[in-house]
């Protein structure tokens, strides 16, 4: 299931991004750009600083690690391929309990999305997909669990769209692994329902009814 982030971000609308894959910035700017006009919800803005930004963009190697950060690190796993067309998202969270109940939530105070920095064949195309993926990662979808634990093999992806969980390259574009008859490959984007209905459960009210 999505994981709230913390109130004060969902009560702006905002999350700041702060990039050091300086090598993909078209690609990332696109990406940014294009979730914006998604209407989600919630909206990506430039960080001008690391410090404060919500969500940092590395670009990786086989044994990264980016931290600490509000005393956490965040490091690649070992799925995780530099030359290979895909990134990891790693979101931080905190514990909040309501007063009067006592009951326990988890929400996303922070997240790192590692980009592959050892890449040699990929178009800006392919490039904004991936970060658009993660970036969806980044807002929420995470696969958390209610007792603060993570969905490792879900993460909330959806069974079509750009939020599958594994796409392949198509020409200039990427499409689903598991192609959907008729769809062609993103980009242009293409945002399966469920993926939808989780964003704007976060962002933008009870989407999913």
């Amino acid at each position: 299931m999505p994981t709230m982030w913390i109130k004060q971000r969902r009560k702006s609308g905002e999350l700041s991004v702060f990039s050091f894959a300086n090598a993909w910035k078209k690609p990332i700017d696109r990406a940014m750009a294009n979730f914006n006009a998604e209407g989600f919800g919630v909206k990506l803005v430039p960080a001008d600083t690391e410090t404060g930004a919500d969500i940092i963009l590395p670009l990786s190697g086989k044994a990264d690690k980016y931290g600490p950060r509000y005393g956490k690190t965040a490091t690649i796993g070992p799925k995780f391929k530099p030359d290979d067309l895909h990134g990891q998202c790693t979101t931080f969270t905190e514990v909040t309990e309501d007063k009067k109940s006592k009951e326990k939530s988890f929400n996303v105070t922070f997240a790192v999305v590692f980009l592959p920095g050892e890449i040699k064949k990929a178009t800006d195309g392919q490039k904004e997909m991936v970060v658009f993926h993660e970036f969806i990662h980044a807002c929420g979808l995470d696969g958390g669990r209610p007792d603060g634990t993570k969905d490792d093999k879900g993460q909330d992806h959806d069974a079509e769209g750009i939020f599958v969980a594994n796409i392949e390259r198509d020409g200039n574009g990427v499409i689903e692994y598991l192609r959907i008859q008729g769809a062609k490959a993103m980009p242009p984007l293409r945002i399966g329902p469920n993926t939808r209905c989780k964003m704007l459960s976060i962002w933008g009210g009870d989407a999913c009814k």
